[in-house]
């Protein structure tokens, strides 16, 4: 008995390595006690669990719940046996498979039963087929600057699947994490279908905008509270002041030469004739009177010499 209680201690060491988590290899409990929430599996310090593969308790009489930190089971065992819990865990740095081994032996004695009128009557164990879920823990609300993240933790018991829901300010629209993944653009939510949701990139259209939880069973559905996403708007940056424009000198004309004229001949003038001078009536009549003149002398002349010949002709 001690070797096997050894080896299990060793192999609960490795596999807390390994699984980078907290759990004892063999949790021993007995028929007919009632055993409060029992941690069987814990996340590393400083880490918390963000995602998990659906499972089911397979101890009769027993619920597994899932918390932001711990595996836990409770209620009453009514089945003597070995059982088995094996799921995927992944916590914030680290995941891997995680194995829990349940033993259930019969209770060493039988109490006597002893009833008294006014003693309260235990409640009986949630059946996830006949009872809802039970809330145990509902998101609060966070504030985170534009472009940063946020997380939202909700907590459940006798529940089987979870969904996570946007609502608008005003009530009015309703959107499952899948569908406010595309309204809300660049937004990256992570852990929509588990306890832990987380948001990454948030946008300033969120602001306002409330979440939450909705855990389902085989006998109905319940909703956490909600809680709201306060965005703070990205700061504006200061426009950087405008240089001076550094004036461009006005270069100085330079002189253009003086273009030599050319020489052009003028054209040689065309003489026009002289007018040919029409005679008038005076000239002609001085030129009369001038060869009437002439002629007189002529005739003088002649008769003077005719005279001077003939007088000396006589002597």
């Amino acid at each position: 008995m001690k070797r096997t209680l050894s080896f299990l201690l060793l192999f609960a060491v490795l596999f807390s390595v390994l699984c980078a988590g907290t759990a004892s290899a063999d949790f021993v409990f007995e028929v007919g006690q009632k055993y409060k929430s029992t941690t069987i599996w814990s996340a590393p310090s400083g880490q918390m669990i963000e995602d998990w593969d659906k499972f089911t308790c397979p101890v009769p009489g027993m619920q597994c719940s899932i918390s932001a930190y711990a595996i836990a089971i409770s209620g009453t065992p009514t089945k003597a046996g070995h059982y088995n819990i094996t799921t995927e865990v992944y916590c914030t740095n680290s995941g891997g498979t995680v194995s829990i081994d349940i033993t259930v032996k019969e209770s060493e004695y039988t109490p006597a039963v002893t009833t008294i009128i006014g003693d309260p009557v235990a409640p009986p164990t949630p059946d996830p087929y006949k009872d809802l879920p039970t809330i145990t823990k509902s998101p609060t609300d966070e504030t985170v600057d534009e472009g940063g993240s946020c997380s939202f933790i909700g907590g459940f018991e006798n529940a089987i699947w979870a969904v996570w829901h946007f609502v608008s300010p005003d009530g009015k629209t309703d959107y499952r994490y899948e569908k406010a993944a595309e309204e809300f653009k660049p937004v990256v939510i992570e852990g929509g279908d588990i306890s832990h949701l987380k948001l990454k990139n948030i946008p300033y259209s969120l602001n306002g905008w409330r979440v939450y939880c909705e855990y389902s069973n085989y006998a109905g559905s319940v909703r956490t509270n909600m809680a709201t996403v306060w965005v703070n708007p990205a700061p504006t940056p200061s426009p950087s002041p405008t240089p001076t424009p550094t004036p461009t000198p006005t270069p100085t004309p330079s002189a253009e030469p003086t273009p030599t004229p050319e020489l052009t001949m003028a054209p040689t003038p065309t003489p026009e004739p002289a007018p040919t001078p029409q005679p008038s009536r005076q000239s002609n009549s001085s030129l009369i009177a001038t060869l009437a003149i002439c002629a007189t002398v002529i005739v003088v002349a002649v008769c003077g010499t005719v005279l001077m010949l003939n007088r000396g002709k006589r002597r």
